[in-house]
């Protein structure tokens, strides 16, 4: 019997998968006081839609500046019954990480069928993912969405097609990307799809061939049909309630105006880099995951390979994100990871039947754990100082703004602000977006170019505050052009003074100007 055999019979197994959950709520718990700027968009989404002004950033402004329904909707009840938004959405995420967590580690054992060691040097793995710990405590709907995607996924594989059709019903309303997942839904029931043989080729070489009888085989397109109306019925509340097919953050983010060849060009270009970026120090999951893909993918892993696709086809279509440790590759990262350690599975087994160096080998395995942990140090002590990472990535600075100018403004007073996530939820003012979230008319202009008509726009709100960054990125050599333009025409008027400057890490300051007289 090897190694692997002896280990799995070992009954320490449970007090290993203890272990590893413990390890990730320690690891959690060390960055739980940095909490994402954007996150406390939602927060005051939420708070307004308590407060019985609807879902609305700004009283009297529907726009849809957030991207995550379900989550604000989750939140609400928190905030009715006085807890902290804050804390509330911290809990919530921290569960939803132990959870996926659980069911990643059970998929790999029941699904792909690995060992016991295989399974927690997985766990291990994941939990010391440091996206994957940070996004869990950042405030956002990161690891709840992940979750659900697991979910989907142990429903599909468990031929569980009603509850598989009820998780990708509430994918769709936490985040509008969820609408992707309808289709490894529909692929996973229609009774043409069967087993095949292993790897790209013989996953892909036939076409579907249709089974006849089976239980449901006839309805099969009903299951399909619950996240399509689901998904009907937000667009039409959406369209009623906000004017709007899709969310702001779409209309705000992705470079519509971009011609088609540039847009592919670009984007391709984005997610190779982001790619290389998300998996620093972890390149060997891709290789590993590469290799299953190749040689041993089945149409029995139907289910997570449809999702990872979808996963992977967003990341591509949105250009990746600004935050720090690959967030929009974190609800991937469980999935990746299972197609990766299954590969390494397979390795270390067919390397044991021709060899006796087992124990090296389980030793070699774990070295990735520690290379989590080194890159987690790094990660906790950026959070901290604030030195080079960017600020919205911890809220702290951005908190600070938001107080003073809750002591100093006057309630009602406009606020133009570039991160309007903790200076609006602590300052609780009437804030216009540089970026233009909770804006539908700001997009155009910076999409366009037009950098004077964008500051003439800003200033025709009369704002009494405003918020300028003296720079974006470190290697600036001054602000960037959206604020360079609406500084130029504040000092053209004349009507604005600088009134405080504040760090916000060691190269970057907000300017914050005031209005003179009325």
């Amino acid at each position: 019997m090897n190694l692997s055999a002896r280990m799995n019979r070992l009954p320490g197994f449970r007090t290993g998968v203890l272990a590893i959950l413990l390890l990730f709520a320690l690891l959690a718990a060390t960055l739980w006081p940095a909490t994402l700027d954007d996150a406390f968009i939602s927060y005051r989404y939420a708070r307004h839609f308590v407060e019985g002004h609807g879902l609305v950033f700004n009283p009297g402004e529907r726009v849809e500046g957030y991207s995550n329904l379900l989550w604000v909707l989750l939140l609400s009840p928190a905030i009715a019954m006085g807890w902290d938004a804050e804390a509330a959405s911290k809990l919530i995420g921290a569960g939803c990480g132990l959870g996926a967590l659980l069911l990643a580690m059970l998929l790999l054992r029941r699904h792909f069928r690995a060992s016991g060691p295989v399974v927690l040097l997985f766990g291990a793995w994941l939990a010391t993912c440091t996206g994957f710990v940070y996004y869990a405590v950042s405030g956002l709907e990161t690891l709840f969405y992940t979750l659900q995607l697991l979910l989907l996924i142990w429903f599909l594989v468990q031929k569980k097609p009603g509850r598989a059709a009820l998780v990708c019903t509430t994918l769709l309303i936490t985040r509008p990307e969820g609408m992707l997942f309808i289709l490894p839904l529909t692929l996973c029931v229609w009774p043409g799809w069967q087993e095949g043989k292993a790897g790209v080729m013989g996953f892909l070489q036939r076409l579907p061939v249709k089974r006849s009888g089976g239980q449901g085989a006839g309805k099969w397109w009903l299951y399909p049909l619950l996240p399509a109306a689901g998904l009907a019925l937000t667009t039409l509340w959406r369209w009623h309630y906000y004017g709007a097919l899709l969310p702001n953050t779409f209309n705000a983010k992705i470079k519509t105006h971009w011609g088609l060849l540039h847009y592919a060009m670009w984007h391709t270009q984005t997610f190779i880099n982001y790619l290389y970026q998300s998996f620093a120090w972890n390149e060997w999951v891709l290789i590993f995951a590469l290799f299953y893909a190749l040689f041993l993918l089945s149409r029995r892993d139907l289910a997570p390979a449809a999702v990872l696709g979808c996963l992977l086809f967003f990341i591509w279509f949105s250009g990746s994100d600004w935050m720090s440790f690959g967030r929009f590759y974190v609800p991937a990262l469980p999935v990746i990871g299972l197609f990766a350690w299954a590969g390494v599975q397979a390795f270390a087994s067919a390397l044991q039947r021709r060899s006796d160096k087992g124990r090296r080998l389980w030793l070699w395995l774990s070295l990735p754990i520690l290379f989590n942990l080194v890159t987690f140090y790094y990660a906790d002590e950026e959070l901290a100082s604030g030195e080079k990472i960017n600020p919205a990535m911890h809220s702290r600075p951005h908190r600070a703004v938001g107080l003073w100018l809750r002591e100093h403004a006057r309630p009602g007073e406009k606020l133009v602000v570039n991160e309007i996530g903790a200076i609006g939820w602590y300052s609780n003012l009437p804030v216009i977006d540089m970026i233009g979230l909770t804006n539908k008319q700001i997009p155009g202009f910076w999409k366009s170019g037009d950098f004077a008509g964008y500051a003439d726009f800003i200033l025709a709100q009369r704002p009494v505050w405003i918020a300028l960054n003296d720079r974006q990125e470190p290697g600036d050599e001054g602000m960037d052009p959206v604020h360079r333009a609406l500084y130029a025409h504040m000092q053209a008027d004349g009507s604005f003074q600088l009134v405080r400057t504040f760090p916000l890490r060691r190269d970057k300051n907000l300017l914050l100007f005031r209005r003179n007289g009325p």
